[in-house]
């Protein structure tokens, strides 16, 4: 029994290590959330925050890429000077000071990239700036149980096992998101995190500044 016991309560100890250790890496990922995005988010084209069902995507900076030429409408072609990091799945956000869009990447070959849909807009290189948006999505697989992050547009990988429920929801309007699991091991206890994504309370001054 005393065997039995303690293996019983290193599993717990195990699991809420594990629980904690997953909480901090969403705390980190939150963190992040909208830096280096200030502008486009403050003129409304992107979000640094995305609840879509029972997904959590978050979004930030990952590099700039300058136009090597003036953008038309209807464009699904881009040139740039340096592809790295460029990928499909990937999205770039081009904006100027009145306009703006984000566009998903399907192929990137020899320094062009092929867009998913036409430029809705036009832009001209001396006045726009694109960026490469770096998202992070959170789910809960259900089905294994396992709590899964994708970064970018790389497969999902696990973050947690024995997880029972994902949920989170953001307050927009005190930009406060919070974060909560429960373990299949422990159906009683809540694991929760709050986090104050600085990025997004700056963006928000920004528009209103």
């Amino acid at each position: 029994m005393t065997r039995s016991l303690f293996f019983k309560l290193k599993e717990a100890q195990e699991a809420q290590e594990d629980a904690l250790a997953a909480l901090d890496k969403m705390r980190t990922d939150a963190r992040q959330a909208g830096q280096g995005l200030s502008i486009p988010i403050g003129l409304g084209i992107i979000s640094g925050v995305e609840q879509n069902g029972t997904t959590l995507t978050l979004a930030s900076l990952e590099k700039s890429c300058p136009l090597l030429e003036d953008l038309s409408p209807g464009l699904t072609t881009i040139r740039f000077q340096d592809e790295e990091g460029l990928a499909a799945g990937k999205e770039i956000c081009i904006f100027d000071n009145i306009k703006g869009e984000v566009a998903v990447i399907t192929s990137a070959d020899k320094n062009t990239l092929t867009l998913a849909a036409p430029l809705a807009n036009g832009y001209l290189k001396t006045e726009s700036v694109c960026l490469l948006v770096e998202k992070v999505s959170l789910f809960l697989d259900a089905e294994k149980s396992v709590l899964r992050r994708k970064a970018g547009a790389s497969s999902p990988q696990p973050l947690l096992e024995g997880v029972l429920s994902f949920d989170f929801s953001y307050d927009g309007e005190k930009n406060l998101l919070r974060l909560g699991i429960r373990l299949q091991s422990d159906k009683e206890k809540d694991y929760e995190i709050s986090v104050f994504p600085k990025n997004l309370a700056l963006a928000r001054m920004a528009k209103f500044s």
